[in-house]
């Protein structure tokens, strides 16, 4: 497994400056004050700064000395802040910058698909520091998370820090960060307390979202976390989908928001793993290719090496599958106007297979929608669900009302 990403870090809401020297004052960074804020609100500023001195807090928040100097302190007596590095001076002592405190800080994430999983140990920068691939035979959740966490104690007992968070990502619709979810084939029992189960294991707070919505969080966030719409499509054994609009996660009033594979193209068709006939999933998805060439194919594993080698037939169900769902996604294309579509999963993130949904989309939507329209693959491969439950984690944990309640609690 790769130690880091291959584009790197998360990345805040807004642009993080890496280094402390020679910043431009406030005002010629066109940052403008924001009125008083809370211990939350604070940190949020000076972790979206990556660095700040005290006297541009003041000039940004608009707080008196005496009421951020306060809230500073408070901040650092939760072991949220410390003093590192300084910023540039023309003259005299320069000003030191007060930073977020990530030092030793662990995320663990759990990026379930429908037949493997991911288990990693990370930085809350995105970088893994450990981690490794469990293949899954559609266990119970009791089951799952057992094993899972079985994976995971030795993984974090390697590492020295303190775990403050587990993202843990499923192949189903979820509604909320929390544990309010819907029945699937790959998780049938819906009403297993999932988030209970992992803070009773790991006594930390616990984050769960569906994969495909997690890889486009990964995505995101390795692009910056730029503004505009941004879709993240997942093909694999299922197809899925997530889209962020202006940084926010799109979920649905049921948390179904890109359940794509479900779309149902036909009354007849190939049954589908839902019990319904002719879904997009049906025709197109991983699982429907094992099925079509059973006999030739055991694994999507397999079918990619005859895919790079020109096997005939495996090239030849590809073309067709490809054409079918780069029409559907052309629909969302159409309909959504993203500023950028990238496309992951084990299938999705393949050259070949990118290419051609990007030509099938731009086909079949109008040239001024796709003409201004990225369509690529995935920058973070594998590790992008990883990423995304790193991105939601630190934005739950680190949440301004959180951090708010942590602080009330101060002896």
């Amino acid at each position: 497994m790769h130690d880091r990403y291959p584009r790197g870090r998360l990345s805040n809401d807004r642009v993080r400056t890496r280094s402390g020297r020679g910043r431009l004052p406030v005002g010629e960074r066109g940052i403008e004050p924001r009125g008083a804020a809370s211990c939350g609100a604070l940190l949020q500023e000076i972790r979206e700064a990556d660095g700040i001195t005290r006297q541009d807090l003041l000039q940004v928040t608009g707080m008196s000395r005496s009421t951020l100097y306060q809230r500073l302190d408070l901040l650092e007596r939760a072991g949220l802040i410390h003093e590192a590095g300084q910023e540039s001076s023309s003259g005299g002592r320069p000003p030191k910058l007060v930073r977020f405190d990530d030092r030793d800080r662990l995320v663990l994430t759990l990026d379930v698909g429908q037949t493997r999983a991911t288990v990693s140990v990370c930085r809350l920068d995105g970088t893994v520091l450990a981690g490794t691939e469990v293949t899954l035979e559609h266990p119970g959740p009791a089951e799952l998370l057992a094993r899972l966490s079985s994976v995971a104690d030795p993984l974090l007992a390697e590492q020295s820090g303190r775990l403050i968070g587990v993202g843990l990502g499923i192949p189903a619709p979820v509604q909320a960060p929390g544990d309010v979810r819907w029945p699937t084939v790959a998780m049938p029992d819906a009403g297993y307390p999932l988030v209970d189960d992992l803070v009773r294991r790991f006594k930390v707070p616990t984050c769960v979202e569906n994969d495909a919505r997690v890889l486009t969080l990964g995505e995101y966030a390795a692009a910056g976390g730029r503004d505009g719409i941004f879709l993240g499509i997942k093909y694999a054994s299922g197809l899925g989908a997530g889209v962020v609009t202006h940084g926010q996660m799109l979920r649905g009033s049921i948390g179904a928001t890109g359940d794509i594979g479900h779309l149902r193209l036909s009354d007849g068709g190939p049954l589908c793993t839902c019990g319904n006939h002719g879904c997009l999933a049906a025709y197109t998805s991983g699982n429907a290719l094992l099925r079509d060439l059973s006999g030739r194919v055991d694994t999507l594993t397999d079918a990619i090496e005859l895919l790079d080698a020109g096997d005939p037939e495996v090239t030849e169900w590809f073309d067709t599958a490809i054409r079918t769902f780069g029409h559907t996604l052309a629909g969302l294309v159409q309909t959504l106007n993203p500023d950028e579509v990238v496309f992951g999963g084990y299938l999705g993130r393949h050259p070949w297979i990118s290419d051609r949904l990007a030509t099938a989309i731009r086909d079949f939507t109008l040239h001024r929608v796709n003409e201004n329209t990225v369509l690529r693959p995935g920058s973070q491969g594998a590790l992008a669900g990883t990423l995304g439950l790193v991105w939601l984690v630190n934005k739950t944990v680190y949440a301004p009302e959180r951090v708010n309640e942590l602080i009330a609690d101060l002896p």
